[in-house]
């Protein structure tokens, strides 16, 4: 599902890889994520691994940052929402064999799930998937919920038993990222006291969601902070 909207994805992928050269790591992001390719999305995991501290740290909301921006666009960015997800885990195991608890199929899907003590990450495997079962552009909101729901029923189930978790999930700026998601991607009603959703929500999400400036110090010796 869909690319982002954000300019020339080669160049800001190769402005990204020279931020991160210079370990200027909250720069790189903001370019990397609007790349929006799968490659620039492997560098963001393996940056993301870095600013962690190979895991050291929490790695959930490092996740929740680089994610969220992918499957907040309209439509949202898929495949550099997983590719990102598969090869973070991959390293976060690499350096933790026990990090993968098991791996079990996802149902409707050709996809695996990997079962970590990360629950932002587990979610964020499993809101992906949904996404991609999202009702196709076009649909009325009457057509997508139908006589049982539809799939944003299942969405709603999924962020009730995540939403109070750790790792970042029940931060505010996380909430109104997924209920952008819960109206534009499944045309879920929006609560009548929400406002409507920021022009941009990409640059929402990487700048004052998330403190899109350096979190302290440019480079790895801050951490990201959802604020």
């Amino acid at each position: 599902m869909g690319d982002c909207p954000t300019g020339d994805p080669t160049l800001n992928q190769y402005i990204g890889e020279l931020y991160y050269k210079d370990g200027a790591f909250a720069q790189a992001e903001v370019h990397l994520v609007a790349s929006c390719k799968r490659d620039a999305a492997v560098l963001l995991a393996e940056m993301m691994y870095e600013w962690s501290e190979k895991g050291k740290k929490d790695p959930g909301p490092f996740a929740l940052r680089a994610v969220l921006p992918y499957i907040s666009i309209n439509p949202p960015a898929i495949l550099p929402a997983q590719s990102f997800l598969t090869h973070y885990i991959s390293l976060l195991s690499s350096s933790n064999p026990s990090f993968i608890h098991s791996t079990v199929p996802l149902p409707s899907s050709d996809k695996t799930l990997n079962i970590t003590p990360s629950a932002s990450l587990n979610f964020l495997q499993l809101a992906t998937a949904t996404i991609q079962r999202a009702p196709p552009v076009g649909t009325s909101g009457v057509q997508a919920r139908g006589m049982t729901g539809g799939v944003g029923k299942e969405w709603e189930g999924l962020w009730r038993r995540y939403k109070g978790s750790d790792g970042g999930l029940s931060e505010q700026a996380v909430q109104e990222a997924i209920q952008h998601v819960s109206t534009n991607t499944f045309l879920i009603p929006p609560p009548r006291q929400a406002g409507a959703p920021g022009v941009d929500m990409l640059q929402n999400l990487m700048g004052s969601l998330f403190g899109g400036g350096a979190p302290g110090a440019a480079g790895s010796g801050g951490a990201p902070r959802i604020r």
